[in-house]
C-alpha cells in the first residue's frame, strides 16, 4: 500500500509538472501509470484499461478546474465559442464512455499506443502551427468537431488539449486563446466521459473495493492532489526552461510509452491465441 500512495504521489506530481510546463494533458502519463499499477491490485486484465482511462478522466476532472480559474483569471478564455461546442462535449463523452465499455482492452491499448505515436512525432517535428486564414464553422459545425474531439479523447482518458489546440489554431484562433478555451473543454469531457464510465462500468464483475463504476478512488486521491499542486509550478518553469528541447525529449518518453501499449496488446493476443 505505502508502494502504491508513493507511486501515485510521484506520478501524479511528474504528470501535473509536465502538463504545466509543455502544455499537455496529464492523461499522457496517468493512463499508462495506472495501465502498470492496477493488475498488481489483482484488477483482471480485461478491466484494466476500462479503469486507467476512466480514473485518468476522473483526475483531469479536478486539475481542469484549478487551470480554468488561471485562465480565467486572465482573461484568455473564450466563453462565447465554448458554448458552442459544449453540447457536442458532453454527448461526445457519453458516446465514448459507452464504447470503451463495449470494446475490449486491448482495443483501448492499441488505440492508445497509436494515439502517443502520432502526438510524439508532432510534438518532435510539427508543433509550431501553420497560418491559417480559415474562419471557425457555424454553431453546428462546431457542436460536430466537439463530438468528435470528446468522443476520442474519452476512449483514450485524455482532457482534449491535444486535439482542440490544434484545430483552433486551425481556424485561425490565437494560440493563447485556443489553449485557455481548449481547458474549459476538457471539464465537460472529463466529468461526462467519467460519469458514463461510473454507470457503464457499475456492473462489471472483479472491481476492487473502493471503485465506482471504472473509477478507482485510491488512485484518483493520490494522483490528483500532486497534479493539481505541480501544474502552476511547471506553468511558471516553462518560462524558464527551453521548451522546445524539453518537448523533443518528452516525444521521446512518448514513443517507448507507445511501444510499451502496443506490445501488450500484442502479447495479450498472442496469449489468448
Amino acid at each position: 500500500m505505502i508502494i502504491d500512495i508513493i507511486t501515485y504521489v510521484l506520478g501524479g506530481a511528474v504528470a501535473g509538472l509536465l502538463a504545466g510546463l509543455l502544455g499537455i494533458g496529464g492523461g499522457l502519463l496517468v493512463v499508462p501509470l495506472l495501465a502498470f499499477v492496477l493488475p498488481f491490485h489483482g484488477i483482471p486484465a480485461s478491466l484494466v484499461m476500462h479503469m486507467a482511462v476512466a480514473t485518468s478522466l476522473s483526475v483531469i476532472v479536478g486539475t481542469s478546474i484549478s487551470s480554468i480559474i488561471g485562465h480565467h483569471l486572465h482573461g484568455d478564455i473564450d466563453w462565447q465559442l465554448f458554448k458552442k461546442v459544449v453540447l457536442g462535449l458532453a454527448f461526445g463523452a457519453l458516446l465514448g464512455a459507452h464504447v470503451a465499455d463495449a470494446v475490449s482492452g486491448n482495443v483501448l491499448r492499441v488505440s492508445f499506443g497509436l494515439f502517443v505515436f502520432f502526438l510524439a512525432f508532432k510534438m518532435a517535428f510539427g508543433n509550431q502551427p501553420e497560418v491559417e486564414n480559415k474562419p471557425l464553422p457555424k454553431r453546428v459545425g462546431l457542436v460536430i468537431v466537439g463530438f468528435v474531439i470528446s468522443f476520442l479523447c474519452t476512449l483514450l482518458g485524455m482532457g482534449g488539449g491535444s486535439l482542440m489546440v490544434p484545430y483552433l489554431t486551425h481556424r485561425s484562433v490565437p494560440i493563447r486563446r485556443a489553449v485557455s478555451t481548449s481547458a474549459v473543454c476538457g471539464f465537460p469531457i472529463a466529468f461526462m466521459g467519467v460519469l458514463g464510465l461510473m454507470f457503464v462500468g457499475s456492473d462489471e464483475t472483479g472491481r476492487p473495493i473502493w471503485s465506482a463504476g471504472y473509477v478507482y478512488w485510491p488512485a484518483f486521491v493520490g494522483i490528483v492532489i500532486p497534479s493539481v499542486i505541480m501544474a502552476p509550478v511547471g506553468a511558471k518553469l516553462s518560462h524558464h526552461l527551453p521548451a522546445a528541447q524539453l518537448r523533443k525529449i518528452f516525444s521521446l518518453f512518448l514513443v517507448f510509452i507507445g511501444i510499451d501499449m502496443l506490445s501488450r496488446a500484442f502479447l495479450d493476443m498472442i496469449h489468448w491465441f
